[in-house]
C-alpha cells in the first residue's frame, strides 16, 4: 500500500510540473497575440518593375525597423524575366509577427536599332529576299515570312525577332521584283521575190525561258511591203514589241501595186496611244451633257472619263486634223483603181514608166506618179484638196501633205516607230505632234501657236509632253486652271487600260512661293456620298472671291467648312493663309459622236484638292472643321507616287522641250504645195 501511494505522488508531481511549464511558455510566446505584444508599424513593402539585365533583382521593406526585429524574405533575388510574389516576414521579441507581400516584375528587354527596309529588284531568275539590319543581340533569332521570292510581283515580308530575354519584335516591309526588260533580241527587215509561197520574218537572239513570241501580219504571199509585229511576253518580263518590214518584190506585172503599197496608209495617231484613248464610237461620251449640282448629286453619278485641259490640247489637235485626213482616206480608197490604171500603162510602156499622169473615172481624182531609184512620189488632186505622197524605199518610211485650196495645209511623216504630223491653218494657227515609240514607251511632243491679224500677232502658245509607259499616261504642260496672277504647270494622270482620269498635280508659282497641289475625283474619297454645290455671288454678277461655292455633302443642311481659314485667298505667307484643301468645280472635256463627227462638250464637276504638305492629314483636317464627316482617302499610293514621279521628271523634261519648236519652224515644215497643182 505504501508503495502504491508513492507512485501516485510521483505522477501527480509530474502533471503539475508540466502545467507550470505550459503556462510559462504561453506567457512568453511572441506570436500568441497577447495583449502585451507590440505591433510593428511604419513599414511598407512595395512592388517594382525592372528590365532584365542578367543581374539578380530583389525587393526590400522600407521604413524604420524596430530594434530587435529581423526580416526574412521568400521568393526574392530573381534573375530571369517573369512576375514573382515576394514575401517579407518581420518578427522579434515583444512584437507581433508582420507578414507583407509584393510583386517583383522583371520585363524582357526591348529590341532597338533593328530595321527591315523594303527593296526593289529586277527579275533575274534568282530568289530575292529582305533582311533585317542592325545589331542582333545574342540569343535572338529572326523568322521571316513571305520572303525568298523569284517571280515578279510585290510582296509583304514579315520578320519576327524573338529571344528568351527580349520582347518579340515584328517588322514588315515591301519586297518588289520588277519585270525585266527583254534584251538581245533583234527583228530585221527582209526582202524576197514573189514565188507564190508564204514568207515570214522571225526574231533572232536568245529568248528567255518563259517568254513566248506572237507575230502579227506575218506569213505573206503577195508582193508588197508588210510591217510585221513581233510581241514577246512572259509573266516576269516587260512586253517587248518589235517591228520589221517584209518586202516581197513583184515581177513587172506588179510594179504598180508595189509603188502604191510603198505609200502606206492614212496615218493613225491612235496607234501610238492606248486603245482606251482612241476617239471612236466606243470612247464617245454618252452620259448627261449637263449636271445640275444645285440639287444633291450622287458621287457615283459624276463621270470620271473626262479629260483635263492638258490632254484636251492633244485631242483637240487630232480632231482639227481629221477633216484634212479625210481627203487622204479618199485617196487610199481609190488606190487599187489608180494602181490598175498605172499597171495598164506599164504593160503598154515597159521601157518608159517612171512618169505617168492619169485620172480615175469621171475625173474624180487626177494624179501624177514619179519614180526614181530611192523614192516614189505621187501627186493627186481630189476635189478642192491637193495631196502629195512620197515614199522612202530605203528606210521604209513615207510622208504626205494635203492642202485645201490656198488655206489649211497638213503634213505627216511616218517612220517605223515615229509619226510627225503638223497643221497650218493659215492666218490662224500652227500645230505639230511628234510621236516616238522607244521599246514599250511612247512620248508625244505637242506644240501649238494661235495668232491673229496681218501682223500674225501671237495670242496663245501651248506645248505639252505626253508619255505612255506601262499602265499610265501622263500629260505635262502649262495649260490648266491656275489662280489669278500665278505661273502654273500641271501633270495629268490617266489609266492606260480604261482611259479614266486618275488625278493631277499642279505647280502654281506666285512671286517666290510655290504651291504643290493634288487634285482627285470625289469618288476617291470614301464617306462622300452626295454633293450639292451652290455658286455664290455679290449680286453684281461677280463671284464672291473668298467663297465662290457653297458645298453641301451627304444631304447636310450645313455648309461644308472645307477651307482652312475663312478666306479662300492665297497669301504671301503660305503657312498662314494657303488653302490646305477644298472642293471646287473643275472644267472637264468629253467628245460626243453623232454617227458622222465628234464634237467636244464641257462639263464642270466638283473635285477635291489638297496641298502636298497636308495630304497625309486630309481626313483629319476635314473632320476637324466638319464634325461627324469621316472621310477615308482611297487614292491608291501608286497613283500619288506616279504623279510625284512625273511631277519631278516629267515637268523637268517638259520644260526642256517646251520651246524647242517655233511656229516658224512648223510653218516651214508644212511647206507649200508642189507646182504641179498650179
Amino acid at each position: 500500500m505504501k508503495k502504491l501511494k508513492l507512485i501516485l505522488c510521483i505522477l501527480l508531481t509530474a502533471v503539475c510540473a508540466a502545467a507550470v511549464i505550459a503556462f510559462v511558455a504561453c506567457k512568453d510566446s511572441g506570436s500568441g497575440g497577447g495583449s502585451n505584444l507590440a505591433t510593428i508599424t511604419g513599414i511598407s513593402f512595395g512592388g517594382d518593375t525592372v528590365t532584365y539585365d542578367g543581374q539578380a533583382h530583389s525587393l526590400e521593406v522600407e521604413g524604420q525597423i524596430p530594434e530587435g526585429v529581423s526580416v526574412e524574405y521568400e521568393g526574392n533575388d530573381k534573375v530571369e524575366p517573369g512576375v514573382y510574389t515576394v514575401k517579407a516576414t518581420l518578427s522579434g521579441e515583444g512584437y507581433k509577427t508582420l507578414t507583407l507581400t509584393a510583386t517583383l516584375t522583371i520585363e524582357k528587354m526591348t529590341l532597338t536599332g533593328i530595321t527591315l527596309d523594303g527593296d526593289t529588284f529586277t527579275y533575274d531568275g534568282q530568289a530575292h529576299s529582305l533582311e533585317v539590319e542592325g545589331q542582333i543581340p545574342e540569343g535572338v533569332s529572326v523568322a521571316y515570312e513571305n520572303n525568298d521570292k523569284t517571280d515578279a510581283g510585290q510582296y509583304t515580308v514579315k520578320a519576327t525577332l524573338s529571344g528568351t530575354y527580349y520582347k518579340e519584335l515584328i517588322l514588315n516591309a515591301q519586297l518588289v521584283i520588277d519585270k525585266a526588260d527583254i534584251t538581245g533580241i533583234t527583228f530585221s527587215n527582209d526582202t524576197v521575190t514573189y514565188d507564190g509561197q508564204a514568207h515570214s520574218l522571225a526574231v533572232e537572239g536568245n529568248i528567255p525561258t518563259g517568254v513566248s513570241v506572237k507575230y502579227e501580219n506575218n506569213g505573206k504571199i503577195e508582193p508588197g511591203s508588210y510591217t510585221v509585229k513581233a510581241i514577246l511576253s512572259g509573266k516576269n518580263y516587260n512586253t517587248l514589241e518589235l517591228k520589221a518590214v517584209l518586202h516581197i518584190l513583184p515581177n513587172l506585172s506588179q510594179v504598180a501595186q508595189t509603188v502604191m503599197a510603198s505609200f502606206g496608209s492614212t496615218p493613225d495617231v491612235w496607234e501610238f496611244l492606248p486603245e482606251s484613248f482612241r476617239l471612236n464610237e466606243d470612247r464617245a461620251y454618252k452620259g448627261a451633257q449637263t449636271i445640275d449640282f444645285t440639287s444633291a448629286v450622287s458621287v457615283t453619278n459624276i463621270p470620271t472619263t473626262g479629260i483635263g485641259k492638258q490632254l484636251d490640247v492633244v485631242y483637240g489637235t487630232v480632231v482639227k486634223m481629221q477633216s484634212l485626213l479625210g481627203y487622204v482616206d479618199t485617196f487610199y480608197g481609190s488606190a487599187n483603181t489608180i494602181a490598175g490604171l498605172y499597171q495598164e500603162y506599164i504593160n503598154a510602156h515597159p521601157d518608159n514608166y517612171r512618169e505617168f499622169e492619169g485620172q480615175t473615172s469621171g475625173g474624180a481624182i487626177s494624179f501624177r506618179i514619179e519614180l526614181d531609184d530611192m523614192q516614189y512620189k505621187l501627186l493627186a488632186k481630189i476635189g478642192p484638196a491637193s495631196l502629195e505622197l512620197t515614199s522612202d524605199t530605203e528606210n521604209n518610211g513615207y510622208t504626205g501633205r494635203v492642202q485645201i485650196s490656198d488655206s489649211n495645209a497638213l503634213k505627216f511623216e511616218v517612220g517605223e516607230d515615229t509619226l510627225t504630223i503638223a497643221l497650218n491653218i493659215l492666218n490662224h494657227a500652227v500645230t505639230q505632234l511628234i510621236f516616238v515609240r522607244t521599246g514599250s514607251t511612247v512620248t508625244c511632243h505637242m506644240y501649238e501657236t494661235l495668232y491673229f491679224g496681218e501682223n500674225n500677232t501671237t495670242i496663245m502658245e501651248t506645248s505639252a509632253l505626253l508619255t505612255w509607259s506601262g499602265n499610265y499616261v501622263s500629260v505635262c504642260g502649262a495649260n490648266g486652271d491656275f489662280f489669278l496672277g500665278s505661273k502654273g504647270e500641271v501633270v495629268e494622270l490617266y489609266d492606260a487600260t480604261t482611259g479614266k482620269y486618275l488625278g493631277s498635280k499642279v505647280k502654281e508659282t506666285l512671286s517666290s512661293i510655290v504651291y504643290n497641289t493634288y487634285w482627285f475625283n470625289l469618288s476617291n474619297m470614301g464617306g462622300i456620298n452626295t454633293i450639292r454645290v451652290i455658286e455664290e455671288s455679290h449680286g453684281n454678277g461677280t463671284l464672291n472671291a473668298t467663297s465662290p461655292y457653297t458645298v453641301y455633302l451627304n444631304g447636310s443642311a450645313d455648309m461644308l467648312a472645307i477651307r482652312n481659314v475663312s478666306t479662300g485667298l492665297l497669301d504671301t505667307n503660305p503657312k498662314r493663309y494657303s488653302r490646305r484643301y477644298d472642293i471646287e468645280m473643275k472644267k472637264t472635256y468629253y467628245y460626243t459622236y453623232d454617227g458622222e463627227k465628234f464634237e467636244k462638250i464641257e462639263i464642270e464637276i466638283p473635285m477635291i484638292f489638297v496641298q502636298e504638305e497636308n495630304y497625309d492629314t486630309l481626313a483629319a483636317d476635314i473632320l476637324e472643321k466638319n464634325s461627324g464627316l469621316y472621310i477615308t482617302n482611297n487614292v491608291p499610293s501608286t497613283t500619288t507616287s506616279r504623279l510625284d514621279y512625273y511631277y519631278e521628271s516629267g515637268l523637268a523634261a517638259y520644260e526642256q522641250i517646251a520651246d524647242l519648236v517655233t511656229p516658224q519652224a512648223i510653218a516651214e515644215y508644212v511647206g507649200v504645195k508642189d507646182s504641179w497643182f498650179n
